[in-house]
């Protein structure tokens, strides 16, 4: 049994405009619970012929998981936004109970561009 502890703000991603980007729907309040947040800063590889000094650049990568209730529409690329963080939809999956009835949505997260 899935019961939401958080509350995030979800905006879908409902299309493009004539420019080729992305529009998105208005931000959205929706119940949630926290599986796993990593939010860190780690270092990147740069090309070995690129640079002598063998410099690496630092970039901000997030690992998240979290449940959601089963009616909330989520999908691929949306955005969810907790804590000041912005994240960016990589898979959803759907969660049964023991019944089969579907119970919760479990959806994997990286940091949005």
């Amino acid at each position: 049994m899935f019961i939401p502890n958080r509350t995030g703000k979800l905006s879908r991603k409902i299309g493009r405009n004539i420019y080729g980007e992305t529009t998105w729907s208005s931000w959205a309040n929706v119940p949630c619970a926290v599986v796993t947040n990593l939010d860190q800063v780690e270092k990147t590889p740069v090309r070995s012929d690129s640079s002598a000094s063998r410099a690496a650049a630092e970039e901000r990568v997030a690992v998240a998981k979290y449940l959601f209730e089963k009616h909330v529409q989520i999908g691929q690329d949306d955005k969810f936004e907790i804590d000041d963080l912005v994240l960016r939809v990589i898979a959803v999956q759907k969660r049964f109970s023991v019944h089969g009835v579907l119970d919760h949505l479990e959806v994997d997260f990286d940091i949005a561009p």
